[in-house]
């Protein structure tokens, strides 16, 4: 049997409790669940404002410039270099536009959608930036 690390154990206990739950605005939607998931895996707590509604999220974002420019507030500069497992990242989701994913290794990102939670590929193209932590 194999031993989980704690990316591991956080990406799985999002997968679990979020699995056919509809987005909760401030609490559970693509930034909220990264919030969660850097305390979980790596102990780090982001200063993220509060709102309680896609609206409010959006108006956060619009007045930030963007989604990438609000993180960069509350995590700092972004990393550079590639993403590894349990980098986060903003990413270039084309239909839904930029999002907030986790990074589970091998290319996989994992991602909070309405309806549950979803893994993803991207292009490396599509990765608009991402904050590596360490353990």
């Amino acid at each position: 049997m194999g031993v989980i690390d704690r990316t591991g154990r956080a990406l799985l206990a999002l997968e679990t409790e979020l699995a056919g739950k509809r987005i909760e605005w401030g609490v559970d939607d693509c930034s909220a669940v990264v919030a969660r998931f850097l305390r979980e895996a790596h102990g780090v707590t982001p200063d993220l404002p509060v709102w309680h509604s896609r609206e409010e999220a959006e108006a956060l974002i619009a007045d930030a410039g963007s989604l990438e420019a609000l993180w960069e507030r509350c995590l700092g500069p972004a990393s550079p270099g590639d993403p590894e497992r349990g980098s986060v990242g903003v990413i270039d989701a084309a239909r839904y536009g930029h999002v907030g994913m986790i990074c589970a290794g091998a290319g996989y990102w994992g991602w909070r959608a309405d309806g549950g939670w979803t893994w993803r590929t991207p292009y490396p193209k599509n990765i608009v930036a991402q904050w590596s932590f360490t353990s």
